[in-house]
């Protein structure tokens, strides 16, 4: 898993409410990566893999994420595993 990936899953494991992908990106820009491939592909990847949920509303124009429970213990994972 790449930096950035982690940082997603970090992002909306923290998110009290599913987030739009320029609210993701809002809250990557302050975090130093190495490298940052296109969100939407990233977000696609992880819905793919079972890790992210993704979720239309009337009341908004916009998708939201959401970590799935997988998503969730993926990112418990990375958490733990961080110094």
């Amino acid at each position: 898993m790449t930096s950035y990936v982690a940082a997603v899953l970090r992002v909306l494991s923290v998110a009290s409410e599913p987030l739009g992908w320029y609210q993701i990106e809002r809250c990557l820009s302050n975090v130093s990566l190495p490298d940052r491939p296109p969100l939407p592909k990233v977000l696609d990847e992880l819905k793919h893999d079972g890790l992210v949920l993704i979720s239309e509303h009337a009341t908004t124009p916009t998708v939201r994420y959401a970590l799935t429970p997988a998503g969730i213990e993926k990112a418990k994972a990375i958490k733990g595993g961080m110094g």
